[in-house]
């Protein structure tokens, strides 16, 4: 075992030139902020199911938000306060989605 490590402090130093970095062309996006925008929207769309499922209606709309919501599902809904296919499509275009 004492060999093993004593071997170790002696080794040859390989790679020892100092590293001097190439020139590397400057990358920069042309349009930063559109390509965060895309990127956090394309987040968006796919965590839609997961924030419909686990987070309160009250944390993911405002009262307006809310107000609407229900407005629109009254005006859709049977006296059943079910909605069929065809109100879910009325909704959501009248809601912009």
């Amino acid at each position: 075992m004492f060999l093993k490590c004593f071997c170790f402090f002696f080794r040859e130093n390989h790679f020892t030139d100092p590293y001097i970095l190439p020139n590397v062309p400057k990358i920069e996006l042309s349009n930063p902020t559109k390509v965060l925008q895309d990127a956090m929207e394309v987040v968006r769309k796919d965590r839609t199911v997961y924030r419909a499922k686990f987070i309160p209606i009250d944390e993911l709309y405002t009262e307006e938000e809310r107000l609407e919501l229900y407005k629109e599902f009254a005006a859709a809904c049977d006296e059943n306060r079910l909605i069929s296919v065809i109100g879910l499509r009325a909704i959501l275009v009248n809601m912009d989605f």
